[in-house]
């Protein structure tokens, strides 16, 4: 007789790389592109108090990691912080930014949300991500996912893109 252990929460859970977007050029992206690389993964509005500084943060984060991290953002409205079209995101990312980062069309990112994208459904639900259970509470909280797909931190808004404790985990 074989005895077969199984894990519940492997058994219920879905990779990330399964996960896709579409970018505000209109092309889809799936995750299973960053395989191997950590990625920070941050619901944006450009009319957030912490617009003005952490986009800019951001983009310099992308810049000096770029090698083994990727910055990921999705515009979302679900705080009333997003007033703006993906066009007229996009030229303000551009133009005002300079982010080189990808940006995904906009998404709904609170669980309660009836146009819930289904990577931030992943990230709030532990039967789907296998580690952890938590809410979108605000603009600007990020999630940053080891290189194997899992979640290792989740950082509020008041959290700083350029703060030693995200550094410290990217770099671990």
């Amino acid at each position: 007789m074989t005895i077969v252990f199984i894990s519940i929460n492997s058994f219920f859970t879905s990779s990330i790389y399964l996960q896709h977007y579409t970018l505000l050029n209109g092309s889809e992206e799936y995750l299973s592109h960053y395989e191997g690389k950590k990625m920070l993964i941050v619901n944006i509005a450009s009319e957030s108090e912490f617009a003005a500084v952490q986009i800019p943060q951001l983009e310099q984060l992308y810049q000096q990691y770029h090698d083994s991290l990727i910055v990921i953002c999705f515009p979302s409205n679900d705080f009333a912080k997003e007033p703006r079209s993906n066009s007229d995101i996009k030229l303000l990312m551009q133009n005002t930014y300079h982010t080189t980062f990808p940006i995904s069309t906009k998404v709904g990112v609170k669980d309660s949300t009836v146009d819930l994208h289904p990577l931030f459904y992943w990230l709030q639900h532990q039967s789907e991500n296998g580690n952890i259970n938590t809410k979108i509470r605000h603009d600007f909280q990020k999630f940053l996912v080891d290189k194997t797909g899992m979640i290792i931190g989740t950082f509020s808004e008041n959290v700083n893109p350029n703060d030693s404790t995200i550094i410290k985990a990217i770099l671990e």
